[in-house]
């Protein structure tokens, strides 16, 4: 038997339909993090890396906003790039390391 707990029903909330305009409000805003979250973008580090051997990255990874603050958590990305060992009659491939040096959340305002 399956039974479907709605997020009003689970979390006890007073949830309202928004109007045309709030929720455009919002959708945009959710674009906004889209965006700067790069969801719709597949994480390829050959891809990042380019022609560098290393390169270390920070990833805002979540945001809590108000009117007076804004706080971001962010992930520090170190990518290398090493060669593979070679197999005879075959061109070294190159092998990456993707390794989470650390992470923090950051007060932005």
């Amino acid at each position: 038997m399956t039974f479907f707990i709605n997020r009003k029903l689970g979390l006890g909330l007073s949830i309202i339909t928004p109007e045309t305009k709030l929720e455009k409000l919002l959708w945009n805003l959710y674009e906004k993090y889209a965006e700067d979250m790069e969801l719709r973008k597949q994480f390829n580090p050959l891809e990042t890396l380019g022609q560098e051997s290393v390169k270390n990255i920070k990833y805002g990874a979540a945001y809590i906003e108000s009117v007076k603050a804004q706080d971001t958590f962010y992930y520090d990305i170190r990518i290398n790039k090493i060669m593979a060992p070679q197999v005879p009659t075959q061109p070294p491939l190159p092998a990456i390391n993707v390794n989470v040096a650390g992470f923090s959340w950051e007060k932005v305002r």
